[in-house]
């Protein structure tokens, strides 16, 4: 069921700023009612804040679309759905094998690398259960023609979060450029340079993710732009989100194998029964160690090197700085857990 309310206010300074919502699927979310009055809600001349629920109507999003022309924005939601999805195996792929090809890109016959997009998406709000670290936001057409959207840049905003992109694995390759701002009063956004140059994502298989790890940026805000083939009918791409920055994790682990039954976390093994597991930093070279009380006085579990009685308790493994340094390591029952690896760390 479709419920819209519509909002008009006057901004002196600025002419009149239309300003609509619109609410997809069942209203779960009392708040989702409100207008945001977010801090950058007058970019541009007109606005459409919408709320998309989830196929369970328990998560939900609000995005606002801002355009200078409101035949785009009008055009968009008709011609598209919009869809999050907090399960998408497309989002682990895209977190397990992040694509970095930076090349410095000029404008092409069949990308226009150049002008400034024309409509935008910003991701205002959300409504995410805690155990969902991740959503997607998907575009699928309703009318199964080449409209507007498909073959010009749209700009996907948002605030200080990590922002990246999936290809859904037909159609043509696109290029992602991102900008940022660093500070509250920043008021142009910066473009990301790689090696001097200003670059962008590009991959010509038809299966690619991507982001940009902004970890040695300071960022309030993140622009994602892409700018799809010119030949490209329908949007053939999604794009994801992580709540929090801290939970850009990969698959791959510093010490032991990836456990799929807890995204982000890494399995190394379970001390014996009759002791309890716990870690302990002998200081030095030496350095940290995943360890296990004696087990009527022994120490029957060693399995590396360096292993074994310390004098009073048993030593496992030495766990590598990028996880020590950082606590990174987790015990759960008599289990060693270990943060995986950041995107930056790969």
């Amino acid at each position: 069921m479709l419920k819209r309310k519509y909002f008009i206010f006057a901004i002196l300074s600025m002419g009149i700023i239309a300003c609509q919502k619109e609410e997809l699927g069942k209203n779960v979310n009392d708040n989702s009612s409100k207008i945001s009055n977010y801090e950058e809600s007058q970019t541009r001349k007109f606005k459409k804040e919408v709320v998309v629920y989830d196929k369970t109507n328990k998560n939900n999003v609000m995005i606002a679309l801002h355009s200078d022309d409101e035949n785009i924005i009008s055009d968009f939601l008709k011609n598209n759905e919009l869809i999050i999805n907090t399960s998408d195996a497309d989002i682990v792929k895209a977190l397990s094998k992040p694509v970095s090809d930076y090349e410095p890109i000029g404008n092409d016959l069949n990308h226009d690398m150049v002008t400034e997009p024309k409509l935008v998406i910003e991701l205002i709000k959300q409504n995410i259960d805690s155990e969902n670290k991740y959503f997607s936001l998907r575009f699928e057409s309703k009318n199964y023609m080449k409209n507007y959207q498909s073959g010009y840049p749209i700009g996907f905003e948002t605030n200080s979060q990590i922002i990246g992109s999936v290809h859904l694995g037909y159609g043509y390759s696109y290029f992602s450029g991102y900008q940022f701002k660093a500070k509250w009063w920043n008021t142009l956004w910066d473009d990301v340079y790689v090696n001097g140059a200003k670059s962008f994502f590009v991959n010509a298989s038809p299966n690619y993710y991507n982001y940009y790890d902004f970890s040695n940026i300071t960022t309030r805000k993140r622009k994602m732009t892409i700018r799809p083939d010119r030949r490209q009918g329908g949007m053939n791409y999604e794009v994801f989100y992580s709540k929090m920055a801290d939970n850009a994790l990969s698959r791959e682990c510093f010490l032991g194998s990836y456990d799929p039954n807890n995204f982000g976390e890494c399995y190394y093994g379970t001390v014996p029964e009759g002791s309890s597991a716990f870690w302990h930093d002998y200081g030095g070279t030496t350095g940290t160690w995943f360890m296990y009380t004696p087990v009527n006085g022994t120490c029957p579990w060693k399995p590396e090197p360096g292993s074994g009685f310390d004098g009073a308790n048993c030593r496992v493994v030495k766990i590598p700085s990028a996880i020590a340094n950082y606590g990174r390591q987790y015990i759960w029952r008599r289990n060693l857990l270990t943060e995986s690896k950041r995107f930056g760390e790969i």
